[in-house]
């Protein structure tokens, strides 16, 4: 059985920027949901002082870009998805203020782009889409006079964008998001030092350059231009920075650094501190940082983390990681209240076979009645658009299951517990397993555990097993990704370019297996980076 990944979502290759997986488009639903938040540093509310703050007005004409505190309170109360304090500073100000503010205009798309994107309530959605066009027509009627237009525009349409294609519309939101980069391009080109554009650009460059390079002519062919070094360099440099973008240009760094620079163990090890520091008064920093670490195999500290985390009433995916984090550190009792909240509270249709398989694998690995319930309920309820869920429909149909002690093997190296999983390993004697899938998953489990302990030799020795163990009848996922990983360590690790070269061409020798695609194209990747 393939391994699944442990956090929200998972990178999905995709056919250019209309027809990326809805993973994909998940992934930088995620970032949004960080970097669209302002940060604070000496009160929830004193963060907007930058030179860009547009000087009060001399006359008693309202200035359509004054961004007042309640404004910052507004932002602050959002952010931490207390969606009702947040509207009531909008309101306020409205009162005191009458006439129409971009910042206004801009801080209640986002609460909304909030509670549409956490909830994933498609009746909302439906109720709500219309507000995209009021809002863009209302910015539309304000005088040019200032960065924050272009900014709020670009910034309206990427919530709608991402929003759209997160319900299922990725044409749609392609074209938001097409449209919200030319206007953060232009804005750049006339305010190259305004540091809200530079932070969102760079992000969008980045997310867009993660996009595999076979792709990347699609990207072009709309107008949009991917640059994950520039992108990550521009975060990173706001990042360093003492405006008041630098935490959440952090929380972005380390976020796009996992998912489009696929180096979640560098932007776990950096952002630890930070995570830990942050955290406790600060909702955005532990849900991002759980999601780091749990993509780094860091699943116990992300239940710490998460465990810190201030109160967030009524949010499902927060649960979601909860469980997660304790379901891989073999806490099966601790992960199960996490899962049920999850499906009590949580509207949308995603995650509900994942959720219902590991309600499952939580009573069965604990040896306890009641788990057929939700292996049920993953065959009948939610749907398929994420890897998570097509992963525990194919376990939930399958005539047969590995023995308990294998897959609890699988589920502690995905949250980085590798003593505990070799131990787990050690009480299934080989011989004792008669079916020739599960003797293969049997070696290619203890071969994964040896390569996360860098045991090189043994990890080779036991890949090279599982390779020889193959089924003939018919190919697993097993064989090719023990070729493939075999070459990543003569590559990276035990340098052999000879012998690298042969496991990735063995790799590419396969067909007819679960993820093909994805290998083949690590492999041709891998490959082309040795004749560099």
């Amino acid at each position: 059985m393939h391994r699944q990944g442990c956090c929200l979502a998972s990178c999905g290759r995709g056919k250019g920027l209309s027809g990326l997986k809805l993973e994909k488009m998940r992934l930088i639903q995620v970032l949004l949901l960080i970097f669209l938040a302002k940060n604070s540093f000496s009160s929830p509310f004193d963060f907007l002082t930058t030179r860009f703050a547009p000087p009060q007005p001399r006359q008693s004409v309202p200035n359509p870009y004054e961004f007042a505190p309640a404004h910052r309170q507004a932002y602050w109360h959002f952010s931490q998805l207390q969606f009702a304090q947040g509207q009531q500073c909008l309101r306020a100000y409205a009162q005191q203020r009458p006439g129409p503010n971009a910042i206004s205009i801009y801080i209640e798309n986002y609460g909304d782009f909030l509670r549409l994107a956490t909830t994933e309530d498609a009746a909302l959605f439906a109720q709500w889409r219309g507000r995209e066009s009021e809002r863009l027509d209302q910015l539309a009627a304000l005088p040019a006079s200032s960065p924050y237009l272009r900014f709020a525009q670009a910034e309206v349409r990427l919530h709608w964008g991402f929003l759209k294609a997160l319900f299922g519309e990725p044409l749609a939101g392609g074209w938001d998001v097409k449209k919200a980069y030319a206007l953060l391009r232009d804005n750049q080109a006339e305010y190259p030092d305004f540091v809200p554009n530079r932070r969102s650009l760079g992000l969008l460059r980045a997310a867009l350059g993660g996009v595999p390079e076979r792709h990347q002519w699609a990207l072009r062919l709309v107008g949009l231009a991917g640059d994950l070094p520039g992108g990550l360099r521009d975060l990173r440099q706001v990042a360093a920075s003492d405006d008041w973008y630098a935490h959440e240009a952090q929380l972005m760094y380390w976020l796009a650094l996992t998912f489009f620079g696929h180096q979640p163990t560098e932007a776990a090890e950096e952002g630890r501190g930070f995570f830990q520091k942050h955290a406790p008064a600060d909702l955005r920093t532990a849900f991002a940082g759980a999601i780091v670490l749990l993509k780094a195999e860091q699943a116990l500290a992300a239940r710490q983390l998460l465990a810190q985390a201030p109160p967030a009433q009524g949010f499902a995916l927060l649960g979601y990681l909860r469980g997660n984090a304790h379901l891989l550190t073999g806490d099966y009792a601790g992960a199960r209240p996490h899962y049920q909240a999850f499906l009590i509270h949580y509207q949308g249709a995603n995650y509900r076979k994942d959720v219902n398989y590991k309600l499952y694998l939580c009573h069965w690995l604990a040896g306890q009645a009641g788990g057929q319930e939700y292996l049920a309920r993953c065959r009948r309820e939610g749907q398929t658009n994420i890897e998570a869920d097509r992963f525990a429909l194919r376990f939930a149909q399958l005539p047969y299951h590995p023995p308990a002690a294998m897959l609890r093997a699988r589920l502690l190296t995905d949250g980085g517990e590798y003593d505990s999983a070799w131990a787990a390993l050690q009480t299934l004697p080989p011989a004792t397993l008669t079916m020739p899938e599960h003797r293969q998953e049997y070696y290619y489990r203890a071969a994964r555990i040896a390569h996360k302990k860098r045991l090189w030799p043994l990890a080779l020795s036991l890949y090279q097993q599982t390779i020889t163990l193959a089924p003939p009848e018919r190919a697993t996922y097993f064989t090719p990704n023990s070729a493939l990983q075999s070459g990543y360590i003569y590559q990276k690790y035990q340098p052999n370019p000879t012998l690298a070269r042969r496991w990735f061409k063995q790799a590419l020798s396969y067909e007819g297996y679960v993820y093909e695609q994805s290998i083949r194209q690590k492999a041709k990747d891998a490959l082309a980076e040795l004749a560099q």
